[in-house]
């Protein structure tokens, strides 16, 4: 399935889009951003966001909701490195831990949507950059792009 960078208006394949990004994606200013590739565990439904990497586990959840799987406010948790964070702990971990806390650049990891009909997500952080600090700014994803 193709993509279109709305950045420059061209359509990529997943793995297109991806080595694409990296000619937008340059340091050009002082706050680190992470990008990270999302897909549904195969080509069809995926997406390239850039999240400033001191935002939260519940700011992540967050855009993921809202973009892609909100429907009736179900709990979700990210599972990273074999430790699961939830959206409401209950002697878990909670989402409030930093993304640099927790994530790298090659760290894959996975968001679970719904535990009873669950969507799952797999996750992985392709890079890192120096970027402008900016509330939002359209960024680069299949059928819609956003840094958040």
């Amino acid at each position: 399935m193709q993509g279109k960078c709305y950045i420059c208006n061209k359509t990529f394949s997943k793995a297109g889009m991806t080595k694409h990004l990296k000619k937008h994606l340059e340091d050009d200013g002082d706050t680190k951003l992470y990008h990270i590739m999302v897909d549904a565990f195969g080509p069809e439904y995926w997406l390239h966001i850039e999240i400033k990497a001191d935002a939260k586990l519940k700011d992540l959840d967050r855009f993921l909701r809202d973009i892609w799987l909100e429907c009736c406010g179900h709990l979700s948790a990210f599972e990273i490195d074999g430790v699961s964070y939830h959206s409401m702990p209950e002697g878990e971990r909670g989402m409030h831990y930093k993304l640099n806390k927790v994530l790298s650049v090659g760290t894959e990891f996975y968001h679970i949507y719904d535990f009873g009909s669950s969507t799952e997500l797999r996750l992985k952080v392709v890079s890192e950059r120096m970027g402008k600090r900016e509330k939002k700014r359209s960024g680069f994803l299949q059928g819609m792009n956003h840094q958040i």
